[in-house]
Protein backbone atom coordinates (compact mmCIF):
# COMPACT_ATOMS: atom_id res chain seq x y z
CA UNK A 1 0.00 0.00 0.00
CA UNK A 2 1.84 3.89 -1.09
CA UNK A 3 1.75 6.15 1.03
CA UNK A 4 -1.08 7.82 0.12
CA UNK A 5 -3.67 5.20 0.52
CA UNK A 6 -2.12 4.91 3.89
CA UNK A 7 -2.76 8.03 5.17
CA UNK A 8 -5.92 8.30 3.00
CA UNK A 9 -7.90 5.28 4.87
CA UNK A 10 -6.07 6.45 8.13
CA UNK A 11 -8.72 9.52 7.61
CA UNK A 12 -7.06 11.89 5.81
CA UNK A 13 -9.74 13.32 3.09
CA UNK A 14 -8.36 12.56 -0.35
CA UNK A 15 -6.84 16.19 -0.76
CA UNK A 16 -5.39 16.43 2.74
CA UNK A 17 -4.08 13.39 1.89
CA UNK A 18 -2.11 14.34 -1.28
CA UNK A 19 -0.57 17.41 0.55
CA UNK A 20 0.52 15.59 3.07
CA UNK A 21 2.06 12.57 1.27
CA UNK A 22 3.88 15.14 -0.84
CA UNK A 23 5.52 16.59 2.34
CA UNK A 24 6.37 13.40 3.73
CA UNK A 25 8.03 12.06 0.41
CA UNK A 26 9.89 15.24 -0.81
CA UNK A 27 10.07 17.35 2.69
CA UNK A 28 10.14 20.95 3.30
CA UNK A 29 7.78 23.05 0.39
CA UNK A 30 6.53 25.97 -0.58
CA UNK A 31 2.72 26.61 -1.98
CA UNK A 32 3.97 27.23 -5.60
CA UNK A 33 6.02 23.58 -4.76
CA UNK A 34 2.68 21.71 -3.21
CA UNK A 35 0.79 22.88 -6.18
CA UNK A 36 2.92 21.73 -8.79
CA UNK A 37 3.37 18.13 -7.02
CA UNK A 38 -0.19 18.03 -6.18
CA UNK A 39 -2.31 19.56 -8.90
CA UNK A 40 -4.34 21.03 -6.37
CA UNK A 41 -5.37 24.82 -7.37
CA UNK A 42 -4.37 27.21 -4.74
CA UNK A 43 -7.46 28.45 -3.50
CA UNK A 44 -8.38 24.73 -2.72
CA UNK A 45 -4.50 24.27 -0.82
CA UNK A 46 -5.30 27.62 1.46
CA UNK A 47 -8.27 25.62 2.96
CA UNK A 48 -5.68 22.16 2.52
CA UNK A 49 -3.13 24.10 4.92
CA UNK A 50 -4.50 25.50 7.70
CA UNK A 51 -6.55 21.78 8.26
CA UNK A 52 -3.81 19.80 8.51
CA UNK A 53 -1.95 22.47 10.87
CA UNK A 54 -5.50 21.69 13.01
CA UNK A 55 -4.38 18.40 13.34
CA UNK A 56 -0.94 18.49 14.37
CA UNK A 57 0.59 17.25 10.89
CA UNK A 58 2.06 20.39 9.32
CA UNK A 59 3.95 23.25 10.30
CA UNK A 60 4.33 26.53 8.89
CA UNK A 61 7.91 27.46 9.02
CA UNK A 62 9.36 31.05 7.90
CA UNK A 63 12.10 30.53 5.24
CA UNK A 64 13.42 33.67 3.66
CA UNK A 65 10.43 35.61 4.27
CA UNK A 66 8.20 33.04 2.43
CA UNK A 67 5.97 30.86 4.16
CA UNK A 68 7.04 26.99 3.70
CA UNK A 69 5.66 23.95 5.25
CA UNK A 70 6.95 20.43 6.61
CA UNK A 71 5.12 17.34 7.65
CA UNK A 72 4.91 16.04 11.26
CA UNK A 73 5.55 12.54 12.16
CA UNK A 74 3.00 10.07 11.03
CA UNK A 75 2.43 8.99 14.81
CA UNK A 76 0.22 11.55 15.18
CA UNK A 77 -1.82 10.54 12.92
CA UNK A 78 -1.76 7.29 14.16
CA UNK A 79 -2.65 8.31 17.71
CA UNK A 80 -5.67 9.86 15.84
CA UNK A 81 -6.65 6.80 13.86
CA UNK A 82 -6.39 4.77 17.31
CA UNK A 83 -8.81 7.29 19.12
CA UNK A 84 -10.99 7.42 16.41
CA UNK A 85 -11.30 4.01 15.90
CA UNK A 86 -11.49 3.39 19.85
CA UNK A 87 -14.34 5.73 19.41
CA UNK A 88 -16.12 4.12 16.33
CA UNK A 89 -15.62 0.87 18.22
CA UNK A 90 -17.39 1.94 20.92
CA UNK A 91 -19.72 3.59 19.55
CA UNK A 92 -21.24 0.71 16.87
CA UNK A 93 -20.97 -2.10 20.14
CA UNK A 94 -23.15 0.14 21.87
CA UNK A 95 -25.06 0.59 18.95
CA UNK A 96 -25.16 -3.48 18.46
CA UNK A 97 -26.17 -3.65 22.35
CA UNK A 98 -28.96 -1.61 21.85
CA UNK A 99 -30.44 -3.01 18.96
CA UNK A 100 -29.65 -7.06 20.41
CA UNK A 101 -31.52 -4.89 23.57
CA UNK A 102 -34.59 -4.23 21.33
CA UNK A 103 -34.81 -6.83 18.55
CA UNK A 104 -34.79 -9.30 21.94
CA UNK A 105 -38.61 -7.49 23.00
CA UNK A 106 -39.30 -7.12 19.27
CA UNK A 107 -42.19 -9.94 18.56
CA UNK A 108 -41.14 -12.51 15.89
CA UNK A 109 -43.98 -13.61 13.36
CA UNK A 110 -43.89 -17.03 11.57
CA UNK A 111 -46.55 -17.72 9.07
CA UNK A 112 -47.35 -20.92 7.11
CA UNK A 113 -50.07 -22.23 4.76
CA UNK A 114 -51.27 -25.22 4.50
CA UNK A 115 -51.44 -28.83 6.02
CA UNK A 116 -47.89 -28.71 6.58
CA UNK A 117 -48.74 -25.35 8.02
CA UNK A 118 -50.82 -26.58 10.50
CA UNK A 119 -48.58 -30.01 11.94
CA UNK A 120 -45.79 -27.42 11.89
CA UNK A 121 -47.57 -25.12 14.96
CA UNK A 122 -48.61 -28.06 16.62
CA UNK A 123 -45.32 -29.92 17.00
CA UNK A 124 -43.68 -26.73 17.52
CA UNK A 125 -45.78 -27.11 21.05
CA UNK A 126 -44.20 -30.63 21.64
CA UNK A 127 -40.57 -28.81 20.89
CA UNK A 128 -41.04 -25.82 23.20
CA UNK A 129 -42.65 -27.61 26.43
CA UNK A 130 -40.58 -29.48 28.84
CA UNK A 131 -41.79 -32.69 29.70
CA UNK A 132 -45.09 -32.07 31.68
CA UNK A 133 -45.47 -28.91 30.97
CA UNK A 134 -48.90 -26.49 30.19
CA UNK A 135 -50.27 -24.94 27.37
CA UNK A 136 -53.36 -23.18 27.52
CA UNK A 137 -55.91 -23.15 24.11
CA UNK A 138 -59.18 -21.68 22.83
CA UNK A 139 -60.82 -24.37 20.74
CA UNK A 140 -63.71 -23.23 17.96
CA UNK A 141 -63.24 -26.45 16.03
CA UNK A 142 -66.75 -26.49 13.84
CA UNK A 143 -66.63 -30.65 13.86
CA UNK A 144 -63.44 -32.41 14.15
CA UNK A 145 -64.08 -34.62 11.12
CA UNK A 146 -63.46 -31.10 9.19
CA UNK A 147 -59.75 -32.28 9.97
CA UNK A 148 -57.82 -33.50 7.33
CA UNK A 149 -54.55 -33.51 8.21
CA UNK A 150 -52.74 -36.04 10.00
CA UNK A 151 -52.09 -35.01 13.62
CA UNK A 152 -50.93 -38.53 15.50
CA UNK A 153 -47.14 -38.17 15.55
CA UNK A 154 -48.55 -34.30 17.74
CA UNK A 155 -50.68 -36.41 19.37
CA UNK A 156 -48.87 -39.06 20.64
CA UNK A 157 -45.61 -36.83 21.38
CA UNK A 158 -47.84 -34.77 23.98
CA UNK A 159 -49.30 -37.77 25.39
CA UNK A 160 -46.14 -39.66 25.73
CA UNK A 161 -44.62 -36.07 27.70
CA UNK A 162 -47.47 -35.97 29.60
CA UNK A 163 -48.42 -32.25 28.97
CA UNK A 164 -50.79 -30.59 30.65
CA UNK A 165 -53.72 -28.50 28.96
CA UNK A 166 -56.37 -26.16 29.35
CA UNK A 167 -58.94 -26.22 26.68
CA UNK A 168 -61.70 -23.59 26.65
CA UNK A 169 -64.36 -24.20 23.85
CA UNK A 170 -67.87 -24.85 23.26
CA UNK A 171 -70.34 -26.51 25.18
CA UNK A 172 -70.96 -28.71 22.09
CA UNK A 173 -67.66 -30.08 21.97
CA UNK A 174 -67.23 -30.08 25.85
CA UNK A 175 -69.82 -32.56 25.53
CA UNK A 176 -68.08 -35.18 23.52
CA UNK A 177 -64.65 -34.77 24.82
CA UNK A 178 -63.31 -37.70 26.57
CA UNK A 179 -61.97 -37.18 29.53
CA UNK A 180 -58.03 -37.40 30.44
CA UNK A 181 -55.64 -36.86 32.99
CA UNK A 182 -53.75 -34.51 31.61
CA UNK A 183 -56.78 -32.03 29.88
CA UNK A 184 -59.23 -30.07 31.55
CA UNK A 185 -61.87 -28.47 29.66
CA UNK A 186 -64.40 -25.59 30.07
CA UNK A 187 -67.23 -24.35 27.48
CA UNK A 188 -68.50 -21.19 26.64
CA UNK A 189 -72.63 -20.90 27.16
CA UNK A 190 -74.24 -21.71 24.22
CA UNK A 191 -76.42 -18.39 25.11
CA UNK A 192 -73.10 -16.72 24.72
CA UNK A 193 -71.99 -17.79 21.86
CA UNK A 194 -72.05 -21.32 19.72
CA UNK A 195 -68.16 -20.90 19.45
CA UNK A 196 -67.88 -21.85 15.90
CA UNK A 197 -65.63 -19.47 14.48
CA UNK A 198 -63.23 -22.88 13.21
CA UNK A 199 -59.69 -21.61 14.71
CA UNK A 200 -57.56 -22.50 17.54
CA UNK A 201 -55.51 -19.95 19.69
CA UNK A 202 -52.31 -22.06 21.75
CA UNK A 203 -50.77 -20.12 24.53
CA UNK A 204 -47.26 -22.42 25.29
CA UNK A 205 -44.19 -21.17 27.01
CA UNK A 206 -43.40 -17.40 25.18
CA UNK A 207 -45.51 -18.37 22.01
CA UNK A 208 -49.18 -18.09 20.85
CA UNK A 209 -49.99 -19.91 18.03
CA UNK A 210 -53.18 -18.90 15.91
CA UNK A 211 -54.35 -22.00 13.36
CA UNK A 212 -57.20 -21.12 11.12
CA UNK A 213 -58.61 -24.20 9.84
CA UNK A 214 -60.72 -23.10 7.23
CA UNK A 215 -58.41 -21.40 5.15
CA UNK A 216 -55.67 -23.51 6.49
CA UNK A 217 -53.15 -20.71 7.71
CA UNK A 218 -51.52 -20.43 10.54
CA UNK A 219 -48.90 -18.40 12.35
CA UNK A 220 -47.21 -18.40 15.55
CA UNK A 221 -45.84 -15.28 17.54
CA UNK A 222 -42.64 -15.66 19.73
CA UNK A 223 -42.90 -12.90 22.37
CA UNK A 224 -42.91 -13.20 26.26
CA UNK A 225 -44.57 -9.96 26.46
CA UNK A 226 -47.51 -10.90 24.19
CA UNK A 227 -47.98 -14.27 25.25
CA UNK A 228 -48.50 -13.18 29.28
CA UNK A 229 -50.82 -10.93 27.90
CA UNK A 230 -52.72 -14.14 26.48
CA UNK A 231 -52.60 -16.12 29.19
CA UNK A 232 -53.52 -13.55 31.79
CA UNK A 233 -56.66 -13.26 30.05
CA UNK A 234 -57.10 -17.17 29.39
CA UNK A 235 -56.47 -17.42 32.74
CA UNK A 236 -59.29 -14.79 33.83
CA UNK A 237 -61.58 -16.48 31.79
CA UNK A 238 -61.03 -19.83 32.78
CA UNK A 239 -62.10 -18.58 36.16
CA UNK A 240 -65.25 -17.47 35.04
CA UNK A 241 -66.28 -20.58 33.43
CA UNK A 242 -67.93 -23.95 34.37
Amino acid sequence: MDTFELVHQAGLPKKEASVYTALLEYGQQSLSDLHRRTQINRPALYQVLPALERRGLVSKVRCKNRHQYVAESPKRLLEQYQEQTEYQIDGLTSLAEQFEHHSAKRPVVKYFEGDKGIRFAFNDIIHTLPVGGEFYRYSSRINQKTQDFDNTLYARERDKRKIERLVITSEEKAAVKEPKLERTVRSIPKEFDLFEDNISLVLYGDKAAYIDYGSKTSFIIESAKIARFHQKLFKLLWKKLR
